[in-house]
């Protein structure tokens, strides 16, 4: 990885596990909520660049911020899934393309009733 890097802070964004809420709730109220995170994300991507600056391939670090913590193999990527679209969009990338752009999701603890997403976008070397 060069120097080159940007981190962006998106407070107050409430991830949840979607693996293990869709059986519990209506298909509707998850559409509803991933659109919003998808549109909270690409809102505070856009106020600090219209367009990622940083040329692909890239890695991006994706934190979860909660007091709770989710299992790191099945419900953290399924909980950062809409994070991870945004960014991908916003970068103009393929997100299912791992040689342009590659995920890695972290997950930090906060106070109870604290959330937020904290996203490292670094570019790497071919």
């Amino acid at each position: 990885m060069t120097a080159r890097g940007m981190v962006i802070d998106v407070p107050g964004l409430r991830t949840v596990c979607e693996a293990n809420r869709s059986r519990h709730e209506h298909r509707f109220t998850k559409a509803k909520r991933v659109k919003e995170q998808r549109v909270v994300v690409t809102l505070a991507l856009q106020a600090r660049a219209v367009r990622c600056p940083l040329q692909p391939p890239l890695h991006v670090v994706l934190v979860r911020q909660s007091s709770g913590r989710l299992d790191p193999f099945d419900n953290l990527p399924s909980a950062l899934k809409a994070v991870a679209d945004a960014v991908a969009a916003w970068a103009g990338v393929d997100d299912r393309d791992d040689r342009v752009l590659r995920f890695e999701g972290r997950q930090e603890r906060t106070k109870r009733g604290v959330y937020g997403v904290r996203i490292e976008v670094r570019e790497r070397r071919p």
